[in-house]
């Protein structure tokens, strides 16, 4: 894994902050430092409680996938959905 990717998985996992995140997975803020660092792996159902409480989402790499930001995909909905209703709506 890339520090770019690993930097960025560690942003993503932190975004509502070390504690929450502790809360969510079932172990103690610490514990989940430890995780964080490297020091203490996580268990496949740890993680997948990391990712969901996040809004993570797996996307395998494959070159036909692209990945959108939320608020960039609902600024693309909107814009599909009003060129769709027409001019005059």
């Amino acid at each position: 894994m890339s520090n770019e990717t690993k930097s960025h998985l560690i942003a993503v996992l932190l975004t509502h902050g070390q504690v929450k995140l502790a809360e969510c997975v079932d172990v103690s803020a610490s514990e989940i430092s430890k995780k964080i660092n490297g020091d203490n792996g996580w268990t496949l159902e740890q993680l997948a409680k990391a990712f969901d409480f996040v809004g993570a989402q797996v996307i395998p790499g494959d070159e036909t996938i692209a990945v959108v930001k939320r608020d960039e995909l609902i600024a693309l909905r909107t814009l599909a959905r009003k060129s769709l209703q027409g001019d005059g709506e």
